[in-house]
């Protein structure tokens, strides 16, 4: 059975065959636990009951007919023994019958039962005869009577004997049999406890291991799985997944790699051609940089005839020196741009050393600006310092540039620990940012104000942005108008060497 499915009911199968395999035995078991208990429900104290009622009655019985000869007529003594004779012991008899009818008639016991059922039977017999004779005090002074009712009462007496050893020796033999029943039936308890228990044991570690290595089977690769989902989110593209069998979960697995096989080559692609890109950007930007310082040449040489021109000539001389400085910017930002993440060399770096630095390389801006600079307690980071030290430096920049008017800039670097990254902010009291462009500024090129209200390229954050997705991160940025803003950004704690 290879797919999920089958081990799935070959594990409930199992564990249900167990079960009704605890059942059977338990059912075998039971059954003949209750027939014992059968046996001596119906058989064993319905007889020493009734063995008890003959041996009272009797000899009940056998003392009135003692006391009938030898005292004159009793009524309280003829009542009871006609309840004795007429009701109690013919309804004790039938009981015997009925008892005696479930026995085999070549049981012992039966033809026991049957013997003192008989001499009961008679002795009723004589002692009513014993009654009819002594009837009066008249027949107390008859010898006949009198000899007649001792010969009565001597048979009564014998009868009484016969039914009180035939009942004695059933009650031992009844006995005897109860305790061996009771004993059996004991010992098939203790077996049952013992069956239910081991058979139960093994079923619960049966279906334990079953399920156990159904579940590792199903587990073990989801893990595997997991760990390579892990593993390629980390940029690990040539890490592959190993899976043995047939089930679906090795053909996921299978699946599985052909995507790490196809996200490699894609990625591979996407790197040649960014590379590619780069490289057009460097040389377009680097062979625009020759016309252009020509350019800016000419214009130093044009204005030399500064006197000599017109106001519309002076005008357009001053235009043209200006677009030539702004291009000359905007395509080293562009090389920069281009750039950014050619430096592979990981390292660990003190970021408040690196906040030094960055403090240092503006510091004539602070001044003039009289910026009030707060570096709160910052990690040490794995990355590329060049890039975030530019990095700090942009934001940093963007927080003293973007003020109102004769404001004082207020800058705070602050961060907060995740399991996988460190979340740094970067905090300003300036003119802030609507909400609709909170997103758009992180865009080439992309300016909120022209260049005579706050100068720039306009490629900045683009730069930023660029910076924190090398370092497996993310930027945004909180703000409201007036109310200055927050920009935030994240950096992966392992970060893989590309």
């Amino acid at each position: 059975m290879n797919n999920i499915k089958s081990k799935l009911i070959l594990a409930f199968g199992t564990t249900i065959t167990v079960l009704l395999l605890v059942m059977v035995l338990k059912s075998l078991y039971s059954k003949k636990s209750e027939k014992i208990q059968e046996i001596i429900d119906v058989r064993i104290e319905p007889a020493l009951e009734i063995l008890h009622e003959y041996r009272s009655f009797n000899n009940e019985l056998y003392l009135i007919a003692i006391n009938k000869i030898s005292s004159a007529k009793n009524e309280k003594l003829t009542n009871r023994m006609k309840v004795i004779t007429e009701v109690e012991l013919p309804h004790l008899n039938k009981m015997a019958f009925d008892l005696i009818a479930t026995f085999p008639q070549e049981n012992p016991e039966f033809y026991a039962f049957s013997q003192i059922i008989g001499t009961t039977d008679n002795a009723i017999h004589n002692v009513e005869d014993m009654f009819i004779i002594l009837q009066t005090k008249n027949d107390y002074e008859k010898i006949e009577k009198l000899n007649v009712s001792s010969t009565l009462n001597d048979k009564i007496a014998l009868q009484f004997a016969e039914i009180d050893h035939l009942v004695a020796a059933l009650q031992l033999q009844f006995n005897q049999e109860n305790k061996s029943k009771r004993t059996e039936l004991n010992r098939q308890l203790a077996n049952l406890n013992k069956i239910i228990i081991i058979s139960s044991t093994i079923a619960i570690l049966i279906s334990l291991f079953v399920a156990y290595k159904t579940i590792q089977s199903i587990v073990k690769p989801i893990k595997i799985l997991q760990e390579g989902a892990k593993r390629i989110s980390e940029g690990d593209y040539k890490y592959r997944v190993m899976l043995n069998g047939k089930d679906e979960l090795n053909e996921l697995g299978d699946n599985f790699n052909s995507m790490a096989d196809s996200l490699s080559t894609s990625f591979e692609n996407i790197n040649s051609k960014n590379k590619e890109l780069e490289q057009f950007v460097y040389i377009a930007s680097h062979d625009l940089q020759e016309p252009l310082r020509t350019i800016s040449s000419f214009s130093k040489l044009l204005k030399q005839y500064h006197g000599k021109l017109d106001d519309t000539g002076n005008q357009s001389l001053h235009f043209i020196a200006q677009a030539t400085s702004r291009m000359q910017y905007l395509v080293k930002d562009l090389m920069d741009y281009s750039r950014l993440g050619s430096d592979k060399s990981l390292e660990q770096i003190d970021c408040e050393e690196l906040l030094i630095g960055v403090q240092s390389d503006l510091s004539e801006l602070i001044k003039e600006t009289n910026t009030k600079l707060i570096i709160k307690n910052l990690p040490k980071v794995s990355g590329y310092k060049t890039s975030l030290g530019l990095l700090f430096q942009n934001l940093i920049n963007n927080a003293m540039k973007f003020q109102n008017a004769g404001v004082k800039p207020i800058v705070e670097v602050f961060t907060e620990e995740d399991p996988n990254f460190w979340k740094f902010g970067i905090k300003d009291n300036g003119i802030g940012i609507a909400p609709q462009h909170q997103e758009k500024i992180f865009s080439i090129f992309k300016r909120l104000h022209t260049k005579k209200a706050y100068e720039g390229t306009g490629i900045g954050l683009a730069h930023c942005q660029k910076i924190v997705e090398l370092h497996g991160g993310t930027i945004r940025v909180e703000s409201e108008i007036d109310h200055g803003s927050t920009f935030y950004f994240t950096l992966a704690k392992k970060l893989l060497e590309s």
